[in-house]
Parts: C-alpha cells; sequence; structure tokens
C-alpha cells in the first residue's frame, strides 16, 4: 500500500507513514473484528426485554434506512476511487463483515418479535431513552460500516498501485534493456512515476494502456535494430574479404554510414534500400578484386623466370595453389596478399638471374679479349722482319741439305738443335722459321717470303696473315719457331 499524501509504499498493517507521519487510517483484520464485537454488544444492550413491539419495529425500520445511507455512501466512494475493472481484487473478509452486520440485526429484531410474550411494558420515560440508546447504536454501526468502507477503498488503491507500479517497473526495465531511454518514451515514463507518486488512481489506467502500447513499439524497433544490426554484421564480414580500392572507396563508406544511422534511428523503411545498395557493391568489389587478382597474375607471368632455380620453383607453385584456393572462396584480401608476395620473389629471382647472366658476358668478354690481344701479339712477332742484312736482298734460294725445297724438311716432327740453327744465314734462318708456317697454308705480307714459298712445289698459300691461328701448330714446331727465333 502507499500513503494517500506523499505516496511512499508503506508496509503491510502500518497506519502512519514513516516520511510524512500522515494517518492512513489502516486497520488490521483483527482490530476491525474486535470493534465490531463492540458494536454487537452495544447493539444487545439495547434489545433488553423491557423494549416493546413498537420501539422494535421502529428501531428496524431505523435500521434499514441507516443501512441503505451507509450503503449509497459506500457505493459512491468505492467508485469514486476504485475501477470496475479490478473489482476481483477486493477484500473478501472486509465485505462478508459489512454483510454480516444488517443480517445480524435483522436477525435479533425477528427473534425479539417473536419472544413478545416475555416483553415487560417499559415504564415511564423508559421509550425515550431506548430511542436514544438506539440511535447511538446506529450511529456506531454506521461509523463501523464507514471504517470498513475505508478500509475496503484504501485495499483498493493499494491493489491497483501495486498492479500500476509493477507495470512501471516492466516499462523502465524494457527501455533499458532496449537502450529506448530517450523522447517520448522517456517523458511517458516520467509521467508514471510522478502519477504512483502522487497517488493519481485516476491517470493509471490511460498511463497503463500508453505504456503497453509504447513497450509494444519499443520491440518492434529493437526487432528492427536488431535486423539491421545482422544486415551489418554479415557485410561486414564479406567486405573483410575483399580489398576496397580508391575507386568504390568513398561509395562504401557512404553505404556503411547510412546503415549506422539506421540502426541507431531503428529505421525498418531503411532497411530495404540499404540491402540493395550493399549488394549492388558487393557484385561491383567483386569484378574489382578479381581484375586485381588477374592483372598482377599476368605481370609475373611476363617475367623470365624460366632460368629461376629448383627452390623458387617450388615456391612460386604455392604461391599459385594458394591464389587459386582463395580466389575459389571469395577472400581476395588473402588472394592479393598471396600475389603481392610472389611478385616480390619474383622481381628479386629475375634481378639474380640477371646479375647472374650479366656476370658470364663479361667474362666471356673479358675471354674474347684477352684472345684476341694474345692473337695480336703472335700475329705481330711472326711478322716482324729482322733487320735489312745484305743477305736480304739475296734472290737466290737456300739449299737445303736434305733437298725437297725445306730447309730443315722434319722442324715439324722433331725438335731442331742450336747447332743446326746457328751456322744458318739470316735469310736462311727466317725461312727455316717462316717454313713451319706455310705447310699450314699461311700467306705472307712479306713479298720476298711470299715469292719464295710460291716458287715451292709443296707450298699452298691459302690463310691471310690476320687469319692464320698457331693454335694449328704441333708441339714440334712451336718449340722449333721459338728455338729459330732467338737465334735470328
Amino acid at each position: 500500500m502507499f500513503c494517500r499524501k506523499c505516496g511512499k509504499r508503506l508496509e503491510d498493517g502500518a497506519r502512519f507513514c514513516s516520511k510524512c507521519g500522515m494517518d492512513n487510517g489502516m486497520y488490521t483484520n483483527h482490530e476491525f473484528s474486535k470493534n465490531l464485537e463492540r458494536c454487537d454488544s452495544v447493539s444487545d444492550e439495547l434489545y433488553t426485554d423491557e423494549m416493546d413491539e413498537e420501539s422494535l419495529d421502529m428501531s428496524d425500520e431505523f435500521d434499514d434506512d441507516i443501512n441503505e445511507d451507509i450503503n449509497e455512501n459506500m457505493d459512491e466512494d468505492v467508485d469514486d476511487g476504485i475501477d470496475d475493472d479490478i473489482d476481483d481484487d477486493i477484500d473478501i473478509e472486509n465485505m462478508e463483515y459489512k454483510a454480516k452486520i444488517p443480517k445480524m440485526r435483522s436477525a435479533e429484531g425477528t427473534k425479539r418479535k417473536q419472544g413478545g410474550a416475555r416483553q415487560k411494558t417499559p415504564k415511564k420515560g423508559e421509550g425515550n431513552s431506548s430511542l436514544k440508546l438506539l440511535i447511538a447504536a446506529v450511529l456506531v454501526f454506521a461509523a463501523a460500516l464507514t471504517l470498513v468502507g475505508v478500509i475496503v477503498f484504501n485495499g483498493f488503491k493499494t491493489s491497483k498501485m501495486d498492479k500500476f507500479s509493477k507495470n512501471v517497473d516492466a516499462y523502465e526495465r524494457l527501455l533499458i534493456q532496449n537502450d529506448a531511454v530517450y523522447g517520448a518514451y522517456e517523458q511517458l515514463l516520467n509521467t508514471a512515476k510522478q502519477a504512483l507518486l502522487d497517488g493519481d488512481t485516476g491517470q493509471f489506467r490511460s498511463l497503463s494502456k500508453q505504456m503497453e502500447e509504447a513497450m509494444e513499439k519499443v520491440e518492434d524497433e529493437a526487432g528492427n535494430q536488431q535486423e539491421l544490426s545482422e544486415l551489418k554484421a554479415a557485410y561486414t564480414a564479406v567486405f573483410e574479404k575483399y580489398r576496397i580500392t580508391d575507386n568504390y572507396q568513398e561509395i562504401y563508406d557512404e553505404v556503411m554510414g547510412r546503415l549506422d544511422e539506421a540502426i541507431a534511428a531503428r529505421d525498418e523503411d531503411a532497411s530495404r534500400q540499404l540491402k540493395k545498395d550493399l549488394e549492388s557493391l558487393k557484385t561491383n568489389l567483386g569484378i574489382e578484386n578479381q581484375n586485381l587478382v588477374q592483372t598482377m597474375i599476368n605481370e609475373i607471368n611476363m617475367m623470365d623466370l624460366q632460368r629461376a632455380n629448383e627452390t623458387e620453383q617450388e615456391t612460386f607453385e604455392e604461391y599459385r595453389l594458394l591464389v587459386e584456393e582463395y580466389t575459389a572462396d571469395e577472400n581476395y584480401v588473402e588472394a592479393l596478399k598471396v600475389l603481392d608476395s610472389w611478385k616480390e620473389m619474383a622481381e628479386l629471382a629475375r634481378e639474380r638471374i640477371e646479375e647472374s647472366e650479366s656476370k658470364v658476358r663479361e667474362s666471356r668478354e673479358r675471354e674474347s679479349r684477352a684472345r684476341e690481344s694474345r692473337e695480336a701479339e703472335k700475329r705481330k712477332e711472326t711478322e716482324t722482319e729482322t733487320e735489312s742484312e745484305s743477305e736480304s736482298t739475296q734472290t737466290t734460294p737456300p739449299q737445303s741439305s736434305s733437298g725437297g725445297g725445306y730447309i730443315f724438311p722434319g722442324s715439324d716432327s722433331r725438335y731442331l738443335s742450336a747447332s743446326e740453327i746457328t751456322p744458318l744465314s739470316a735469310w736462311e734462318k727466317k725461312v727455316a722459321r717462316n717454313e713451319i708456317y706455310a705447310r699450314h697454308g699461311r700467306k705472307f705480307s712479306d713479298a720476298n717470303l711470299q715469292d719464295y714459298f710460291n716458287s715451292q712445289s709443296w707450298y699452298s698459300g691459302t690463310i691471310e696473315p690476320d687469319q692464320f691461328s698457331e693454335s694449328v701448330l704441333n708441339d714440334y714446331e712451336r718449340k722449333n719457331v721459338s728455338l729459330i727465333r732467338s737465334l735470328e
């Protein structure tokens, strides 16, 4: 129950408010029974054997009038403070006391009438005194009935306030659970709390209905918010697998921003359009990411990686399989990450291959230049003419000791000795050295030498001096050329 003045909740059976001290006039059933017994005692004293039949009839008639007035007052009190829809909450025990009293009076009156033979004629002045006593008893009875009405009324009011308090608590919990303590919802909550504090039962029905409607609306909005939140979670999971490119970054930010606003506003109408926009964004991003993947694969394939080593080739194959797996799962973010690593490794492999090939080319060039230098030096040594001597003008061919047109016929199959060479003239030494080359078809820039060898039957000059290579000489010939040159 609640205090009628300040609205504070009272403990069961409490009469005075601990906050404002208001006497709420509450009685327990035990106290009410005691008061009723006192009324019965007074009434029994009035109905003595000395009351005549006329006084008894008057008393019954007066009782009926008083009861009718009291019942009308009780009905008005109850109608003013209690709604028809909570009649079932009436305290049955108190109502039984209300119905019991007039029945007791009626039964007592009948008994007195039936026992009229024992009644005595009242003495002078006793009638007026008895009537006064009767009136006093009726007034006490009326007061008791009024007290019963107050108790019943307060019981109704307390029950109604308890019920309304539970409605307010349920409404507030729902608002808190759904984060809806704002705007009109919060205003209605404050109004209901104030009505409960003031004990204004007249507003309870209207406010309860408004809270019921508001709760239905909050639950609908909560359902909309849940649906939108699930929509965001689903597409967020999808977009985590896509690379948001510069072409779609602005569109992505705009759509996701509208989705957040719809969730905050619990806007059900925005849900349908947002689904279309999100699905369109997903499709376009999918195409964009597929193009990115294919472009990077093409760039890697254009690199000349055929000369990559075995370890690199195995790694490239692993990258390729991972890209295919992620692309099939539409996880383009991971596919592009793998492609980034693949491309980086491919570029390093290409640089290594190019560097290796460059070193090989440089080595070959160095060897070629060295070989050409050696050949040029040999040609220069071969073609170097000795200083002019008197014999240089000799046109008569030297005589070979062994004939056949050779100075030393066996210079290609044996090692010559210094004793064999020393006796020869400078021209003969020169002819002996160059006849080793002439055997292999070499031509000579020196006209005298060329004329001499052209006159020999065994000679066939086919190789120009700058094209001749000493690599055709055997070991005997190389050693003999060096020995003759040292003795010239």
